[in-house]
């Protein structure tokens, strides 16, 4: 499959540059065969451990304390697929099967508040005191 991308401006100053970017599909068994970025699989771990921490939280605070930690659980055992050994993905999991266990009884005010400060700033990349993480180059 391919597309061909062309850039224009009202003054032509930019002339007639144009690009084509092509690509094919693989198989399923072909894509999981490739070398994996770890870098990404750390980022779209931690996005999806904050965005199950979020939601466990908000079921704890509605009275569910089954679902959530279901949810939490269900998350660890899907990122363990990719996880490769890589230290940081586990022990991301570890901590996902932590909080799955808190989760099984009611939090107070104050713990909830804690466990939704933590997935929001997991979720926007920021630190501790919410301040922006900045990346390595």
């Amino acid at each position: 499959i391919g597309l061909r991308v062309r850039l224009t401006d009202r003054d032509d100053v930019l002339g007639s540059a144009s690009a084509r970017y092509q690509w094919e599909y693989a198989r399923h068994a072909e894509n999981d065969a490739q070398l994996r970025d770890q870098q990404v699989d750390l980022a779209v771990a931690t996005s999806y451990a904050a965005k199950a921490r979020q939601e466990s939280t908000e079921r704890n605070r509605g009275g569910d304390m089954i679902q959530g930690p279901e949810l939490l659980f269900a998350t660890a055992r899907r990122i363990r697929e990719y996880a490769g050994g890589m230290p940081e993905i586990l022990c991301l999991v570890d901590d996902l099967e932590e909080t799955a266990a808190r989760h099984g009884t009611r939090l107070n005010a104050m713990t909830l508040k804690a466990e939704r400060f933590n997935a929001y700033n997991a979720m926007e990349k920021k630190d501790m005191m919410g301040r922006r993480r900045r990346h390595e180059p």
